[in-house]
């Protein structure tokens, strides 16, 4: 299994790089670390619009520090809701989403679990409703200062949004009362 059953580094600035970005009682988890070329991705991928994607698949390639960074999603205790779009430019979200599901039929997870993908969503997909999407194809990023690419279009992710939400509510309605 890869990716979002691994904790990963941070991803926005130079203090956060090497940093894990999940704790647990306040310490940093094993992390995979990012690669020395992450800031560079994009000469890599020429059509990966946002750099950070691009580490996230480097970073995929380093069997061990993916070991060492291994969340146990089996042991979840309930019910399992993904979301993810499939033009997200931040990580690999729904190839990632797509293992934790294969991760967790593999282990016999015993509670219900569902991936609702949107091909042509980005980061943002799974929004909440009826909000103005426009500005989250490309928003301002608060750390850094400057646009970054989220993928998808404002339509799409309009779209995700509203049919996500009705499937979030009926998921908690029939399996978390």
């Amino acid at each position: 299994m890869r990716a979002l059953d691994r904790t990963v580094c941070g991803c926005c600035d130079e203090e956060s790089f090497e940093k894990p970005s999940w704790t647990w009682r306040g310490k940093g988890l094993t992390a995979m670390p990012n690669p020395e070329t992450a800031y560079n991705a994009q000469r890599y991928w020429p059509e990966v619009r946002n750099d950070w994607l691009g580490f996230y698949w480097i970073g995929l390639g380093n069997v061990a520090a993916e070991a060492a960074a291994a969340i146990p999603v089996e042991k979840i205790n309930g019910p399992v809701l993904m979301i993810s779009g499939g033009d997200d430019q931040c990580w690999p979200a729904t190839y990632m989403a797509d293992l934790v599901m294969e991760r967790l039929e593999a282990n016999d997870f015993p509670y219900h679990s569902v991936h609702l993908r949107y091909d042509d969503s980005g980061h943002a997909a799974g929004s909440l409703p009826y909000w103005p999407t426009a500005r989250m194809v490309r928003p301002m990023h608060s750390l850094i200062g400057k646009p970054i690419a989220l993928g998808g279009t404002a339509e799409s992710l309009a779209r995700s949004a509203v049919h996500s939400w009705k499937r979030t509510l009926e998921f908690l309605e029939q399996y978390l009362r």
